[in-house]
């Protein structure tokens, strides 16, 4: 699948070596100890009712047909990884169609489905997007967001140096200044993931210790529940034993959440966001102060309340409610609706997405919060836009944003790494195009 014409990179070829002379040892001591490995792996995640998403490129596929197979039998998810260059000088439309849709059919050959198109650190203009919509997947993840969970004291001054150097060429976004939550951008849902990841921590930052790392993915999971986010955690096989007491802990800390942790693969948690996409709020006055609140009949759906006076709601934390069904009547001073100008058209969709009832055009005396913000919000504007709504003492009625009253998502996702030494040079001749 070559998008462009390639040169082996004299830059870095110290690397190539010695992870080439790392693996040929490796093969040397034990062929099957990377089965190995990753049946640890796959144990600890089924141990905690969970699973992962591989992402693997179509030659891996077509090498290594059987273990994928075995793996999609035993709940494994598979995503398509871009071969795309880093570079945004990218290939035609027609190319990009071509590449991508070679890649599904080494997927179809060999008898693997694939909804996810896994393309982190990778620039996708809207050529490539309608490539990727057109061709028919669900989901893609691209945005890749960091959360501070690592203090500078884990290790060396060179270690961290290197570090944030790797970080400033990922392009990573802080979670404290975005919204970490899946997002439609046409037909398809994006889905973020999250740094930094466990080959970061051990190899950038020389934590060996898997106490040390799931810490670090504590910190985070404890992040994105406060904010009700994603956090979609990179967890290779080729972590270790130090990975796997990391996705452990992790996992651990997830389950004994109350409001719970939604712990799901990919394909999971894109297929909800689209389900809950199509599902509309409803608030309909019936009396004086008083309205009726209704979603689809739907188990997986929980209508959230604040600050008003509702019979069947019950605590869910420590500000909203969770109502019992999918209907209720509620009382309180005003609407428990958002209003938004004419001309925020942007603006509502956003707030429709993130599950508020919107009124375009209200009278700002008929709903409990008013917003007029002409120009589509940026995702700093975003996280502050929801900040201002959640900090109002009015009455707000929204939609769950996960399913069964989670409060919060978790999803693990790796690579299956280099397999063989032909995987090796294939993907470092591939990363220097």
């Amino acid at each position: 699948m070559n998008l462009s014409v390639r040169s082996f990179p004299s830059r870095r070829g110290a690397d190539f070596f010695r992870r080439l002379g790392q693996i040929n040892f490796d093969l040397h001591v034990s062929l099957p100890s990377g089965e190995r490995e990753l049946g640890r792996y796959l144990a600890t995640l089924r141990n905690h009712g969970a699973n992962t998403t591989f992402a693997v490129s179509g030659a891996t596929v077509r090498r290594h047909r059987d273990l994928n197979r075995f793996l999609c039998d035993r709940g494994v998810e598979f995503s398509i990884r871009a071969d795309f260059p880093s570079e945004r000088a990218l290939p035609s439309s027609t190319d990009q169609r071509i590449q991508i849709a070679e890649t599904v059919d080494a997927f179809v050959d060999a008898g693997v489905q694939v909804s996810g198109f896994h393309a982190p650190r990778v620039f996708l203009d809207q050529v490539t997007m309608a490539a990727i919509e057109h061709l028919g997947f669900e989901y893609f993840c691209n945005q890749t967001v960091f959360y501070h969970c690592v203090d500078q004291t884990a290790s060396s001054a060179g270690r961290w140096t290197r570090f944030q150097k790797a970080l400033g060429r990922h392009e990573v976004v802080p979670s404290d200044e975005t919204l970490v939550r899946p997002r439609m951008r046409g037909r398809l849902v994006e889905l973020p993931v999250a740094q930094p990841d466990d080959e970061m921590l051990i190899r950038g930052l020389g934590m060996s210790r898997g106490e040390d790392l799931g810490q670090a993915w504590v910190r985070a999971a404890e992040d994105s529940y406060r904010q009700g986010d994603l956090l979609v955690i990179q967890a290779h096989p080729s972590g270790g034993a130090s990975g796997r007491e990391a996705l452990a802990i992790a996992l651990s800390c997830a389950l004994d959440k109350s409001p719970s942790i939604w712990i799901a693969q990919l394909r999971e948690i894109a297929a909800w966001w689209r389900a809950r996409e199509r599902c509309q709020l409803r608030v309909e006055p019936t009396g004086p102060q008083q309205w009726r609140v209704s979603v689809a009949d739907d188990p997986r759906f929980t209508i959230l309340v604040r600050n008003v006076v509702c019979a069947r709601a019950n605590p869910w934390d420590n500000v909203y409610r969770a109502v019992q069904g999918s209907s209720c009547l509620i009382e309180g001073p005003t609407c428990p609706t958002v209003g938004v100008s004419s001309r925020s058209e942007g603006l509502a969709a956003f707030l429709i997405e993130e599950g508020y009832v919107v009124n375009v055009g209200a009278d700002p005396t008929t709903c409990s919060i008013y917003l007029d913000r002409p120009s589509p919000p940026t995702s700093r504007e975003q996280a502050a836009i929801i900040k201002e709504i959640e900090a109002s003492s009015k009455p707000i009625v929204r939609l769950a944003r996960w399913p069964d009253g989670a409060r919060s998502a978790l999803a693990v996702c790796g690579t299956l790494g280099d397999l063989s030494i032909r995987d090796l040079i294939a993907h470092v001749w591939g990363e220097r195009r």
